[in-house]
């Protein structure tokens, strides 16, 4: 245990909350009006021309819907850490056409980044029959995904079509789970802060190691605040590879995380709707999605996931993202950019 001299300190931040501090979906739904529907088929409209991703703030000018995307923001980088966007007529659009407009609304909160090796900027979140496993990333699998941080600074998803069953999206504050661990096991944090290697699992670039080539942190902070970087799952897998294994204080600090994120107090449930909009910043929201079960008359389980950077957020600093994409690390892109600035 930790001397009183040694005390670690609580972090006081608004996404530090618990599940008690919201009454459900209409907490922290927010919806698109008719003008600002109307304004993103005009928008989506001037970009036919245009790649999805390839779509930038500038080419998706929107005034009506600019009070809404800069509460979503705030709520992003200043709030819970959090949002969804509901009531996107999403079969009123061909899929292109969809893809375009959740670009077009995305580059209004940040730059929609690589996530894979290969440059793939556009995900599609369906059940491939692929397991989750060390060889492959959870987004093509159906079974249930535990409680994690996704690889940039935000993740956004369009929910295209839902599940027969199952599905369901978990989010947990890390941020209070942080102050939880450290209310119940302070001992747990040095190794949670020291942290640990990642396997890659098979996504990166010819040449580079499988795993990642420093330890990440589970917690850190950065410029004062604290950031969250967790998949337990490719820190369990990276064994196999590297020959090191977890120590019992490694697995305990571990056991400790999951142990609170599954506590219901910790976590918040939604059932993603056709043309939800969510969003989270993975610096201080984990998230898990419960096993689910595709239709029987053939509809399948789909959504469409995109990672985003925030250059300017309050908490730019390192991700996972370096272990699915190139080894060019962004985060020393912006150290550089601000140093130029002086």
């Amino acid at each position: 245990m930790n001397s009183p001299a040694e005390k670690i300190a609580l972090v006081e931040d608004p996404a530090a909350w618990l599940s008690t501090d919201f009454s459900g979906r209409t907490s922290w739904e927010r919806r698109w009006s008719d003008a600002m529907l109307a304004e993103l088929r005009a928008a989506t409209d001037g970009v036919r021309h245009l790649a999805p991703e390839a779509i930038t703030r500038a080419d998706f000018p929107l005034v009506a819907c600019a009070p809404l995307l800069a509460e979503v923001s705030a709520d992003l980088d200043r709030g819970r850490g959090f949002a969804v966007i509901a009531g996107f007529p999403v079969d009123a659009y061909n899929r292109d056409d969809a893809l375009r407009a959740f670009c077009g609304v995305s580059s209004h909160l940040g730059d929609v980044v690589d996530q894979t090796s290969k440059r793939d900027r556009i995900i599609d979140v369906t059940d491939k029959g692929k397991p989750y496993s060390g060889n492959s990333r959870g987004y093509h699998s159906n079974s249930m995904l535990p409680f994690h941080s996704d690889g940039a600074y935000l993740a956004g998803l369009l929910c295209v079509e839902t599940a027969s069953r199952g599905g369901e999206s978990l989010l947990a504050s890390s941020l209070s789970t942080y102050n939880e661990i450290v209310r119940r096991w302070p001992e747990r944090i040095a190794a949670l802060t020291r942290g640990f290697i990642h396997d890659r699992r098979g996504d990166h670039a010819p040449g580079e190691h499988p795993v990642s080539p420093e330890r990440i942190p589970v917690f850190g902070f950065h410029n004062g605040l604290l950031h969250c970087c967790y998949n337990r799952n490719g820190i369990v897998w990276a064994q196999d590879k590297t020959g090191e294994k977890l120590s019992d204080d490694e697995i305990a600090a571990l056991d400790a995380v999951d142990e609170v994120v599954r506590d219901p107090r910790f976590h918040v449930s939604m059932d993603m709707k056709k043309g939800d909009m969510q969003f989270v910043n993975n610096f201080v929201i984990l998230h898990s999605r419960t096993e689910y079960e595709d239709h029987s008359d053939g509809r399948r389980r789909h959504l469409v996931r995109l990672w985003l950077d925030c250059p300017d957020g309050r908490r730019r600093g390192p991700t996972l993202l370096d272990l699915y994409t190139s080894s060019e690390r962004r985060f020393k892109k912006y150290e550089a950019r601000d140093a130029a600035r002086g």
